[in-house]
């Protein structure tokens, strides 16, 4: 464990690892590998202290990403019909590194208690970019949310494993960590 992340090498969900450390607001990111991709698929599971709605608003709300997911400096909503979003964001990479743009299509979906986004690539600096959030009540308890991240990317440019692994243990926690003090809410 790095600083309350979790880190694991399989995809098991971190809810039926332990509930508990979720709780008490572990942070859980895990990787596998999927077929016909050469990058794993990264999965981020957390607790935040606040209805799945309140969250939804912020991780839906790709004009304002710039201001709200840490390493976006830069995105718009470019369409917006009945469910599905195309938004553009530039990911500000470390200096030498060139930023990465990506216009992606976005599906979202509210209704039986879970509130689900899913992109894909539309256009970019990526071979491929896709991924999702799923945010449910947490144990079904309606001011929690469980919130699960999930992403498969490949930028087109060679990216140093430093940087993805800081990615890993503290760009995605980071911007869990983020979402709690834009809500306000406590870790517990």
């Amino acid at each position: 464990m790095v600083g309350g992340i979790a880190l694991a090498a399989s995809g098991r969900s971190a809810l039926a690892a332990d509930a508990n450390r979720l709780a008490v607001g572990e942070i859980f990111v895990t990787s596998r590998a999927v077929e016909s991709f050469d990058q794993p698929q990264i999965r981020l599971e957390a607790v935040i202290n606040a209805a799945p709605d309140r969250v939804w608003s912020i991780v839906t709300d790709c004009a304002n990403f710039k201001t709200t997911m840490p390493t976006i400096m830069a995105s718009e909503e470019i369409s917006h019909q009945g469910n599905v979003v195309v938004c553009r964001t530039t990911l500000d990479l470390l200096w030498p590194l060139p930023n990465l743009e990506a216009t992606t299509r976005v599906v979202q979906t509210v209704g039986g208690g879970r509130w689900q986004a899913d992109w894909t690539l539309v256009s970019g600096d990526y071979r491929y970019n896709q991924g999702g959030w799923s945010l449910t009540p947490f144990l079904g308890d309606p001011g929690r949310t469980l919130v699960v991240y999930e992403v498969l990317v490949a930028p087109k440019i060679a990216v140093p494993s430093s940087l993805e692994a800081f990615g890993k243990t503290r760009a995605l926690p980071g911007m869990i960590r983020g979402l709690r003090e834009q809500l306000g809410v406590s870790v517990r």
